[in-house]
């Protein structure tokens, strides 16, 4: 994979991450306060787990859905909760 290829995947990986994200804020609340350039405020600072002797990555972090867009660049945040 080139690089402009891996900053694309960054990319749409973010914006992924901020769908989901206003999936979780409740109704009244504004969503519109969560954008790209402040993603990484409600984003947990761990981005593995360690589980039976193996690093595991927790689930919707920027490596975790860029991991998933390389294998189906179609992927949505539907697709990554319900896998």
């Amino acid at each position: 994979m080139n690089s402009k290829e891996a900053k694309a995947l960054r990319k749409r990986a973010d914006e992924i991450i901020v769908e989901w994200l206003r999936t979780l804020v409740p109704e009244g609340e504004d969503r519109d306060r969560i954008n790209v350039n402040n993603i990484s405020e409600f984003l947990p600072e761990d981005v593995a787990y360690y589980a039976n002797g193996q690093r595991r990555l927790h689930a919707m972090t920027p490596k975790y859905i860029v991991k998933a867009l390389k294998k189906d660049p179609n992927v949505t945040h539907e697709d990554l909760l319900n896998a």
